[in-house]
């Protein structure tokens, strides 16, 4: 969520929200995307540095981390946050028309 909030905010999506933040737009296209390659690489190294760490330092979390991994299936486990997400952003979406009547609400 923040790493897409970060994205939203270099793509200027909502520029009057960037203003009400005071962030200044990226000079050119090149320097946002440099800039957006390196928070993706911060990203994925802090990541496998953490996996890294737990794996040296804690063999049996690790153990435990991985053999959940494996139990994991999109059906079971994935797919409810996707359902989650489409009702937070179905009333979202609701909330932000201003008009209540227009859900069927009132």
């Amino acid at each position: 969520v923040v790493a897409g909030g970060g994205a939203a905010a270099a793509w200027e999506l909502q520029p009057e929200l960037n203003g009400l933040i005071h962030l200044s737009p990226f000079p050119n296209d090149q320097f946002r995307w440099s800039i957006m390659g390196l928070v993706f690489c911060t990203l994925v190294g802090t990541f496998v540095w953490d996996r890294f760490c737990v794996a040296m330092f804690a063999p049996e979390v690790f153990g435990a981390m991985v053999q959940s991994t494996r139990q994991t299936t999109f059906k079971r486990d994935v797919w409810p946050i996707f359902i989650t997400a489409g009702k937070v952003l179905g009333v979202l979406f609701i909330l932000g028309t201003g008009n209540l009547l227009f859900a069927g609400l009132a």
